[in-house]
């Protein structure tokens, strides 16, 4: 969706599904959002943009240990700069053996500013938190 108010665009509130209310996200939000969704993507499996993606979920079906998270601090940070709107990208990840959850904190750099966003992710489910912005 094109917006001219937002230097970031907007589009429909989605995360993991499209909002049942269909909500709009401009800003920051709608970047985070974007990213988010690059986050759940299989690499190259998305027909427009074959260098698109980077499937955390799929990484944890294997053992979840110190390279593992050093591969997935890496490839979220490299994700993110795919998306001309980020600048930069800084992340730390932890994994929770007991509970299967990894909860991955990216700093995201914008033109506007920087913001934290934290994803927490298990085998069958990806939720993303972005303290300070929220859909309207």
């Amino acid at each position: 969706m094109a917006d001219t108010a937002s230097p970031y665009g907007s589009d429909v509130n989605c995360v993991t599904d499209l909002d049942p209310h269909f909500r709009v996200v401009t800003g920051p939000l709608a970047v985070a959002q974007a990213y988010a969704r690059r986050l759940q993507t299989v690499f190259a499996s998305w027909f427009a943009d074959r260098n698109y993606g980077f499937s955390i979920i799929e990484r944890l079906n294997d053992s979840v240990d110190a390279q593992r998270i050093f591969e997935i601090e890496s490839g979220a940070e490299a994700e993110a700069v795919k998306d001309a709107r980020i600048l930069g990208a800084d992340a730390s990840a932890e994994f929770f053996t007991s509970e299967s959850k990894l909860v991955l904190t990216v700093k995201l750099t914008l033109a506007t500013g920087a913001f934290d966003t934290v994803f927490t992710i298990t085998p069958d489910n990806f939720e993303l938190l972005v303290p300070g912005l929220q859909a309207v």
